[in-house]
């Protein structure tokens, strides 16, 4: 709360990590997974250890559903969860594999009262049957032709899931299909990149709830769900916006830069990102008189 920080442990590695918390008497099970090892921060002991259970094979990515810790196995062959608000244990019988197709499970991700499962061409809907083990079974009939076309690109806003597609479009979850809300200009400008390495987080505040994907290789990207647009989002100097994480704490939205490692906190009043010049752009139509001459004898900028 004074700005200061603390170091609680190291996470080994370079790539992506993905977090999510169990409730434990007294406080949480922090789950932190950096691609293919799994580690858990306990908020009672403050201690950071790794899994080493048995029936863990690692993380991929990692989410919580219904007091279970779920992820996908680090090559991406199935998915499965820890046992009941434990995140240090797993039985190797609660693994689960696409039955749809025989693609590869790119990201796992909660919604409802179900486990949406994108794989690299398709998605199924996974629902808790209350069995001891083994505990969740594919929900018939909600399969989708649709996968996502990276791990880190499915996030929940606005009561449903908006990710990539792994077509290139972005889709929204609606019911049990896909909604596209992407738009061919954005898909065009989406074909230069790299759809492997894109990832997404959220952002909501006062009525905005922002989807923002951003491509390492390319731009980023930014649909408001309160106004159905899109935007570009970027820094000084940059395709990209700057920020490579972004989060809720104590009432106030926390930035991680990608190009420092700094930790930002974002507020409407400041007009600068960290001193560097906050750039605007806005466009309007074409104004033409059959390729001929025009005279604009007035431009009011409000």
């Amino acid at each position: 709360t004074d700005g200061a920080a603390t170091s609680l442990g190291t996470i080994p590695g370079v790539g992506r990590c993905t977090f999510a918390h169990n409730q434990i008497t007294g406080g949480n099970e922090v789950v932190i997974a950096n691609g293919q090892s799994g580690y858990v921060w306990n908020t009672v002991t403050e201690t950071l250890t790794q899994i080493t259970d048995d029936g863990f094979p690692g993380f991929r990515s990692v989410d919580f559903a219904d007091q279970f810790i779920v992820g996908v196995e680090p090559f991406g062959r199935y998915w499965f969860h820890s046992d009941l608000s434990d995140a240090l244990s797993y039985n190797t019988l609660d693994r689960y594999t696409a039955e749809k197709s025989p693609d590869r499970i790119q990201q796992v991700i909660a919604t409802g009262s179900d486990v949406f499962v994108l794989g690299e061409r398709t998605a199924q809907f996974f629902y808790n049957t209350g069995a001891g083990t083994g505990t969740w079974a594919n929900r018939q009939g909600a399969e989708m032709d649709r996968g996502a076309a990276s791990p880190y690109t499915a996030c929940r806003i606005d009561n449903t899931v908006i990710w990539l597609g792994d077509d290139g479009s972005v889709y929204r979850l609606n019911g049990y299909t896909a909604q596209r809300i992407s738009t061919h200009a954005l898909e065009q400008a989406i074909s230069r990149s790299t759809l492997s390495e894109a990832f997404a987080f959220t952002f909501e505040d006062r009525g905005h709830k922002c989807y923002l994907l951003t491509f390492p290789d390319g731009r980023t990207w930014c649909y408001d769900a309160a106004t159905g647009e899109w935007t570009r989002r970027e820094s000084y100097g940059l395709d990209r916006w700057r920020a490579n994480c972004l989060t809720k704490w104590q009432g106030v939205w926390i930035a991680g830069d990608y190009t420092n490692g700094k930790l930002y906190q974002l507020d409407w009043a400041v007009q600068t990102e960290a001193g560097a010049p906050l750039e605007r752009r806005r466009t309007f139509p074409v104004l033409h008189d059959d390729q001929n001459k025009l005279l604009i004898p007035g431009l009011e900028l409000v």
